[in-house]
């Protein structure tokens, strides 16, 4: 009888493990997405396919004509991106950059444009953006050096 109460208690253990899981992975997933937001529109479009439609890496190549390979390797970048410390904390919550510089840095480091593309878009030289890029990476190291990160 003893031995009977502890597998079920295992069992509901079990259970509530799993729960835990499912709801972090959602919670995951949300984050992606929401951050996914400020990806150029392709990239943007393959992370919201496999997310929200559940297709498989197999399923979304032939849906939008590339290899597999290349779907896989483009979502686990994307998803590496949309994952670094930094990115995190450019696109979660309150900001306290300026918003130029918030702008070049979610350019820069979610987007991947180009320095001479951002120096044309703010009329700012190439030399400027670099700077300001530096300031942020600065600001960020600062940042979680304070919050033992």
């Amino acid at each position: 009888m003893m031995k009977l109460l502890d597998n079920q208690r295992l069992d509901q253990q079990a259970v509530s493990d799993l729960r835990e899981r499912a709801g972090t992975i959602a919670a995951q997933g949300d984050a992606l997405l929401r951050r996914a937001d400020h990806l150029p529109r392709e990239d943007r479009l393959l992370i919201e396919l496999s997310l929200r439609s559940q297709l498989s890496q197999r399923k979304l190549a032939a849906l939008v004509g590339v290899p597999h390979g290349t779907v896989a390797r483009r979502l686990k970048k994307l998803a590496t991106r949309l994952r670094d410390p930094l990115v995190v904390r450019l696109l979660d919550g309150p900001c306290p950059l300026e918003r130029t510089d918030r702008e070049l840095a979610i350019g820069y480091f979610v987007q991947r444009r180009p320095l001479r593309e951002l120096s044309q878009q703010h009329h700012l030289t190439t030399t400027q953006v670099s700077r300001r890029l530096q300031f942020v990476r600065g600001w960020f190291r600062g940042a979680t050096m304070r919050r033992g990160e």
